[in-house]
């Protein structure tokens, strides 16, 4: 009864220390150590059980792990013994949609279209009616011309240099005012700027066509940009030298005339003088005034009249016994 006794205790704990990790022993399926364990001792499925109890864990978490089978033909060990990786919970709701993003930097420009086609042209304003009309350039002409659609000659022009906001005012060279256009030149070519026209209320302006300087005080008015001046001599004589007029400011001569009454002509022309009558000089060749008239030859060998000279007739010679001698001189006023 003893031996019996005795070898079922031996038997039972034999079996104890197999149980339960299929016949290999406790001290090979409970490994002590510090640190985390090596993968090298959880890499076959017989591996699979092991436990690692790791002896310098300084926290509050397991300190325990266990060789698993986490995947096909895949092991490792994980903290606190669990088994295989359970099956993948259901996906979870979205999340809410999160703030919009900061807007981003705006792209290039594109390319500007085609420009359209023109409208057509507005109906012409009265005449001398107000407004202005403005017209940009960046050429480099030397003429500028302005639709302006005023309907009237009666108008002012004015041009500018350089590009908003900074023009500046500049001097034209001519200005020729037409019913509905204006055309502008420069001495130089400017390279770019503005010409604004304005038509209506008092103004005074040079039509170049004409050679008048208009004015309108709600009517037109005109003065001639040539003027001239007459004289008779009554009688006249070989010697009839006489002063005309002591010029009041620079004058170009452009034309003289003259006619007799009677029989049967006169031959002179005038002279220029110094502002004290002296040293005379003619203008140009005789002239033969007779009684249907006659008028110098178009090219004056001087035309200039200084500012404070005098102007001269010089009869050279009378042929018969002419009653009147009339003389006819235009000019035109030279700027100071």
């Amino acid at each position: 009864m003893t031996r019996l006794i005795f070898l079922f205790l031996v038997l039972v704990a034999h079996g104890f220390a197999q149980w339960p990790f299929g016949g290999k022993s406790t001290a090979d399926r409970i490994i002590k150590g510090t640190g985390e364990p090596s993968s090298s001792l959880c890499a076959t499925a017989g591996d699979v059980g092991k436990i690692y109890q790791r002896q310098d864990q300084g926290d509050t978490d397991s300190n325990l792990r266990t060789c698993s089978n986490t995947g096909v033909g895949t092991y490792a060990w994980v903290s606190g013994g669990g088994g295989a990786t359970g099956p993948t919970g259901p996906t979870g709701a979205a999340g809410a949609t999160g703030s919009a993003g900061a807007t981003g930097a705006t792209g290039p420009t594109g390319t500007a279209g085609a420009t359209g086609a023109t409208g057509p042209t507005g109906s012409a304003g009265s005449g001398g009616g107000g407004g202005s009309v403005e017209n940009t350039f960046s050429t480099s002409a030397t003429t500028v011309t302005v639709t302006d659609n005023l309907n009237t000659v009666t108008k002012v022009a004015q041009c500018f240099i350089g590009s908003a906001p900074d023009y500046q005012p500049m001097t034209v060279n001519t200005v020729q005012y037409n019913t509905n256009s204006t055309v502008i030149t420069f001495n130089a070519a400017p390279g770019g700027g503005k010409c604004v026209v304005s038509g209506g209320g008092f103004g005074c302006v040079i039509d170049t066509t004409t050679g008048q300087l208009q004015c309108n005080d709600g009517a037109n008015r005109a003065l001639p940009f040539v003027q001239e001046r007459s004289f008779v001599v009554i009688a006249p004589v070989d010697t009839d030298d006489f002063n005309l007029l002591k010029a009041p400011w620079g004058m170009t001569i452009v034309g003289i005339n003259a006619i007799v009454q009677g029989t049967t002509s006169v031959t002179g022309q005038l002279q220029e003088c110094a502002s004290d009558g002296t040293s005379c000089a003619d203008l140009d060749s005789d002239i033969v005034a007779d009684a249907d008239g006659a008028a110098d030859d178009g090219s004056l060998t001087d035309s200039t009249i200084a500012s404070g000279g005098w102007l001269r007739w010089k009869t050279t010679s009378v042929s018969g016994t002419p009653t009147f001698l009339t003389v006819t001189v235009r000019f035109r006023v030279i700027p100071d």
